[in-house]
């Protein structure tokens, strides 16, 4: 595997961060070294062999495991969100604890409320949330990789843009 291609891996994960929000102030750009660095303790977690050299099937177990890693954060900050909503523990969300929560934002209440309660029951369920976000992540996702790269971020907010 080449430095370029192994830069391009690295930058090709960090693209999957782009669908968290983004920091209160830019990141600051890696430095040369950094970036060599980073690459290196990259190149060294998917040589799982230790020869020196990637071949497809570490290739493709590393992005399998970033893929699952991804995942497995989104799915915690999902459920770490509807236990802050779900006030009483109820593993509900009703739309007192929803309206509550919401009241110093400015997000329609009646639309996400509206889209995410979808069996209409007047509460909204984990599953229920998890199924709203994941249809927002696969219609970013255009690819279905279970990775939002860079592009597919851009074209996204191109699309937002363009309907409005």
């Amino acid at each position: 595997m080449s430095l370029s291609a192994a830069i391009a891996l690295i930058l090709a994960q960090t693209a999957s961060a782009a669908s968290e929000p983004p920091p209160a102030r830019p990141p600051r750009l890696p430095t040369k070294s950094e970036v060599e660095a980073q690459v290196k303790a990259h190149f060294a977690k998917i040589d799982l062999n230790g020869d020196g050299k990637v071949d497809r099937e570490e290739a493709e177990k590393a992005h399998a495991a970033a893929v699952a890693e991804f995942q497995a954060r989104r799915k915690k900050r999902i459920e770490e969100t509807f236990a802050k909503l779900d006030a009483d523990g109820d593993g509900q969300i009703s739309r007192q604890e929803f309206e509550a929560s919401v009241r110093s934002r400015p997000i329609p209440k009646e639309s996400w409320f509206a889209a995410t309660d979808i069996d209409r029951d007047g509460t909204v369920v984990l599953n229920e949330a998890l199924a709203k976000a994941l249809r927002a992540f696969e219609a970013i996702d255009i690819n279905g990789n279970g990775v939002i790269s860079s592009e597919e971020l851009r074209a996204s907010r191109q699309r937002r843009v363009s309907s409005n």
